[in-house]
């Protein structure tokens, strides 16, 4: 599964008043059956999805996000507790730093890059390649350990030698489509 965003605002102009701005915002998820895509046909696709969509949107398919009456509200009267969260609904781990978090999505950012094609990446090929040292890699992927707990539902690690395979989980491959996005940290 694959899942890519839009995220698109505009201004408008005299010619539209009484509109003064439009945003949107869309997600494309993709299901290719196990079968190997690569990214940029890929990010193809779900443009394709998009325009198709859009050229047979019917005006009664949209609804209100906001109930009958209601002002959407721009501006919160109260700031929200944004210490451990960021967006999309991720929420940071307890008890783990934000700078392990982030170790441990490039990781996964890594691994997805890497093994594209299905190629299982070795631990050993990280090391440098994201700006960690080995001694964190393998902190990051010692059993027992806190960070690792985090980072075992989206990378599968086996022994291959003195290093470790790596390969994503389901969960993992949509991790990094989010940490492609920017929707949640790296």
């Amino acid at each position: 599964m694959f899942l890519y965003e839009l995220n698109r605002k505009e201004t408008k102009g005299e010619a539209d008043f009484p509109l003064l701005g439009a945003q949107l915002k869309a997600a494309v998820s993709l299901d290719f059956g196990g079968h190997e895509v690569p990214p940029k046909a890929r990010r193809r696709l779900a443009a394709q999805v998009l325009r198709e969509l859009a050229q047979s949107l019917d005006e009664d398919e949209l609804v209100a996000a906001n109930a009958p009456g209601h002002i959407l509200q721009t501006e919160p009267t109260e700031l929200p507790d944004v210490s451990n969260r960021h967006t999309d609904g991720w929420v940071q781990p307890a008890g783990l730093d934000l700078r392990i978090v982030k170790s441990a999505h490039r990781i996964v950012q890594e691994v997805a890059e890497k093994g594209v094609s299905g190629r299982i990446v070795l631990a050993s090929e990280l090391v440098g390649s994201i700006g960690l040292s080995a001694p964190t890699i393998g902190r990051l992927l010692r059993e027992g350990e806190p960070a690792n707990d985090y980072l075992r539902q989206y990378i599968i690690a086996n022994a291959s030698g003195r290093t470790k395979a790596l390969d994503l989980t389901p969960a993992g491959r949509l991790l990094a489509s989010k940490i492609r996005a920017g929707t949640v940290p790296a």
